[in-house]
C-alpha cells in the first residue's frame, strides 16, 4: 500500500513497478524515522544518567572536603 493509498497487488505493469517502488521507500521511511527517534532517545537517556552520576559525584566530593575540613586554597598543591 503506498501513501495515496494505492494497492500495489490491483495494477499491473510499469504503474505496479512504481506503486512497489513508492511502496518499499515508505516503509524504509517510516523505518528510519522509528530508528533516528530510538537513537535520539538513548542519547538523551544516557546523557541524563551521565549528569546525574557527575551531579552525585560533585556532591559527594563537596561532602567529604567538608567533612575532612580541607583549607581551601588556590588549586596549587602545598608541602607539609
Amino acid at each position: 500500500m503506498t501513501e495515496e493509498g494505492e494497492d500495489c497487488s490491483l495494477v499491473s505493469g510499469l504503474r505496479q513497478e512504481r506503486c512497489l517502488l513508492e511502496e518499499s521507500f515508505t516503509v524504509q521511511g517510516s523505518q528510519l524515522l522509528w530508528w533516528n527517534s530510538t537513537i535520539f532517545q538513548s542519547c538523551h537517556t544516557i546523557t541524563s544518567f551521565l549528569m546525574e552520576l557527575l551531579e552525585t559525584i560533585a556532591a559527594e566530593t563537596r561532602r567529604t572536603d567538608l567533612n575532612n575540613e580541607l583549607p581551601l586554597t588556590d588549586g596549587k598543591i602545598k608541602n607539609e
